[in-house]
């Protein structure tokens, strides 16, 4: 054999590889579409959620099936990019600094709640001891 290793299964591991991917899509747009895989509920507003779902879906389903794989992929990256950039917008947005946080109703700070930390005069049962005050 002359044959690098692996050469002999290059197009099979890329036909893997398209099937699996276009699953995946599958997956993300049946959750969107008809509530599958441990989704509270399909969404029923067609825009963003809707328009997604049907791309990731009949996209996903055109790449496992091999149709026209190249272009529906690039729609698809599209589609997630989009939604990439939203939603990290929105996060970005809505975290803030820590008195945006505060202001948004976020809770107490760390500082004076008393999570993590042990209260002064309490020994590691948790009962109140004796302190020398």
């Amino acid at each position: 054999m002359s044959n690098k290793f692996g050469e002999q299964y290059y197009d099979l591991t890329l036909n893997a590889l398209r099937v699996v991917a276009g699953l995946l899509f599958m997956t993300h747009g049946g959750q969107k579409l008809f509530g599958w895989f441990g989704a509270e509920s399909s969404f029923t507003a067609f825009w963003p959620f809707g328009v997604a779902g049907v791309l990731e879906f009949f996209g996903g389903l055109a790449i496992a099936l091999g149709l026209f794989p190249r272009y529906v992929a690039f729609v698809v990256a599209g589609e997630m990019a989009v939604t990439f950039f939203w939603r990290s917008r929105r996060s970005t947005a809505s975290s803030g600094s820590s008195s945006g946080r505060r202001a948004a109703g976020a809770g107490r700070s760390r500082r004076g709640s008393g999570v993590g930390c042990r209260r002064r005069g309490a020994d590691a049962s948790g009962e109140r001891g004796h302190t020398d005050r």
